[in-house]
């Protein structure tokens, strides 16, 4: 009998293998079976971060990462983590760089997916995979598909839903050139709501196809400040948002039959927010304005490379070859795809009918650049 603590213990390890440098696994494992496990002085694997926002990541650090696993009352209980102090620093992705970080993020991953295939892949979804046609989820182990999928699948989508995260003084760093953007919260927390928006134990049925989170952001700080050519900030300048909170409400509708994700809702309250700007700020916003303008070519070009790729070409097709003349090279022949200025026309070439020749013939279709010109109107 595959045990649920063996299976919930890898599901959930499996997220901290994916986002940290160095993760073992095994220590944690022993841990987290008692019910609680810590760990201190994580670093952060900057490729796999950057799947999740679109920036360069430089650097992450976790202070202090607690678990904690209520193993006696899974079913009414949450899950809970808690980070103490993590700072991120970040950099603005460019057109250039976006390529070679991609190519450079498929290769470091491969060997860290293939270490252990058999463990569930990490995922963020509360309905997990879909069930193939027999019946079964091919991101689970088989031994859970050979002992109860079923319950496995009930169990882990109500350890999703009711996961409770609470991130304590947040840094966010983003660094280009002489311009610091910085980020600081002190405290975010995240956890399941009833219909009331009060903290409870939800999960998704037939009749109940909603699950709503609550996000609160206390003490949002946001500074803009420039830094010396080495590096370090000379002057501190006014922050742009000095503690500033937020609560962020998160609905999602699913469907009955499929329980996929329907409708997502986010709503944002504020009770009183103060912006500021400086005249030696002003200049330093103004490269970031145009910073971002340039993140949303490069998240369009991901998106178009995404839903555009690339297929192989087909093989050539075979040409008949032209007879040489005595001097070896191939005898001058009249093509109808010179116009009189001896610019050659591209259009049978492209196995597209020239109609340039025939377009007085009132033909529909395309038309020639000629023909295209604005012409007087006939008289009645």
């Amino acid at each position: 009998m595959y045990k649920v603590e063996s299976f919930l213990t890898s599901f959930i390890l499996s997220y901290a293998d994916k986002y940290i440098k160095d993760f073992k696994k095994s220590d944690a494992q022993l841990s987290l079976w008692e019910g609680e496990a810590y760990f201190h002085n994580l670093e952060l694997d900057p490729l796999a971060l950057e799947d999740l926002v679109p920036f360069h990541f430089v650097s992450g650090h976790i202070n202090e990462l607690k678990i904690k696993v209520p193993w006696t009352s899974l079913g009414s209980s949450p899950v809970e983590v808690v980070i103490d102090t993590i700072e991120c620093v970040m950099k603005f992705k460019s057109p250039d760089s976006d390529k070679s970080t991609s190519n450079a993020a498929d290769t470091a991953t491969a060997p860290k997916d293939a270490q252990d295939p058999s463990s569930p892949s990490p995922t963020l979804d509360p309905t997990l995979a879909p069930l193939d046609s027999t019946g079964s989820n091919p991101s689970l182990p088989a031994a859970v598909e050979s002992s109860n999928s079923t319950y496995m699948l009930s169990l882990t989508r109500r350890v999703l839903s009711n996961l409770k995260i609470v991130c304590n003084n947040v840094i966010l760093k983003i660094m280009e050139e002489d311009t610091v953007l910085s980020l600081n919260i002190k405290t975010i927390q995240a956890e399941s709501v009833n219909g009331h928006w009060m903290p409870a134990f939800t999960e998704l049925s037939p009749k109940e196809l909603f699950l709503r989170k609550r996000i609160k952001l206390n003490d949002i700080t946001l500074c803009l400040d420039r830094r010396s050519p080495s590096g370090h900030i000379v002057t501190f300048l006014e922050p742009l948002l000095f503690k500033c909170s937020l609560e962020l409400r998160l609905l999602q509708q699913y469907d009955k039959a499929t329980y996929a994700s329907r409708l997502t809702r986010l709503d944002i309250s504020c009770d009183q927010m103060s912006f500021i700007i400086s005249k030696p700020q002003l200049y330093l916003l103004v490269k970031i304005l145009e910073l971002v303008v340039n993140l949303k070519k490069v998240i369009s070009k991901q998106k178009t490379t995404n839903s555009h790729p690339t297929s192989p070409s087909p093989p050539p097709h075979a040409t008949p070859t032209t007879p040489s003349s005595p001097s070896g090279k191939p005898p001058h022949l009249p093509s109808s795809n010179t116009s009189t200025s001896g610019e050659a026309r591209p259009c049978a070439a492209m196995g597209v009918k020239d109609i340039s020749a025939g377009s007085q013939g009132g033909g529909a279709g395309a038309s020639s650049p000629a023909s295209s010109r604005p012409t007087s109107p006939t008289p009645d």
